[in-house]
């Protein structure tokens, strides 16, 4: 596909309006994810220079730990639990529970003692990170359920580009400006924004329910499976 075929794709793509609002929501959690990455970053330091921490890099360690390892730990969920439900749902169950997530890192104060604050960051963090396990591989799947079978390639295309560009506008270039210019907590009050309009824009979308596999009586129980 030359580059000249993958923007009329891009474009044709975008005029289904159920995909652009999918693509919007994708957009602008991931960009939001991003720029929560960085974010927490600095409030780790602003705990570390506040309580005068020694250890600053065991305790981003561990901040990195609590954000990585749902991916471990329950990506093989997310998926059973995707195929079985509402993708629609699932998306905005995920933003609104991300949205509840930064209404807690909001609450935090660098001035509480270090264990209290750390502990609740690495938790809030984890939790964070889990739920957002669920929402990448519910619009994966929605997306062959609301664009035609020769769009699939662009609009797939279209999503990979955008995680990647999410990726340096939230961490490398929105989230480090928009903390210089407004700090730490006015950057979270525009996250936390950001999760509030993409889970309606979510709840927006078509029903994109679980498609049931039929299994014929006649074969194996076993080979059912396979």
């Amino acid at each position: 596909m030359t580059d000249r075929d993958s923007g009329a794709g891009f474009i044709q793509v975008l005029r289904n309006q159920a995909f652009l609002r999918l693509w919007i929501v994708q957009a602008l959690s991931q960009t939001a994810q991003n720029m929560i990455n960085f974010s927490l970053l600095i409030l780790v330091r602003n705990i570390v220079e506040t309580q005068n921490l020694s250890q600053a890099n065991t305790v981003i360690s561990l901040l990195i730990l609590a954000f990585s390892s749902p991916a471990v730990l329950f990506s093989p969920v997310a998926g059973v639990v995707v195929e079985r439900a509402d993708k629609r749902t699932v998306m905005a169950i995920a933003n609104g529970l991300r949205t509840l997530a930064v209404l807690a890192f909001l609450a935090l104060d660098p001035t509480w003692p270090a264990v209290l604050t750390l502990s609740a960051l690495y938790i809030i963090t984890f939790f964070f990170g889990t739920v957002g396990q669920f929402f990448g591989p519910a619009q994966a799947a929605a997306i062959p359920m609301i664009v035609r079978p020769r769009e699939l390639l662009s609009a797939n295309a279209l999503f990979n580009l955008t995680f990647t560009g999410s990726q340096i506008l939230g961490f490398a270039t929105l989230g480090p400006l928009a903390i210089k210019l407004f700090g730490v907590q006015n950057t979270l009050v525009g996250i936390l924004i950001l999760y509030v309009g993409t889970t309606a824009l979510a709840l927006l979308l078509p029903k994109t329910p679980p498609v049931h596999r039929q299994v014929r009586e006649d074969v194996e129980p076993f080979r059912a499976f396979i």
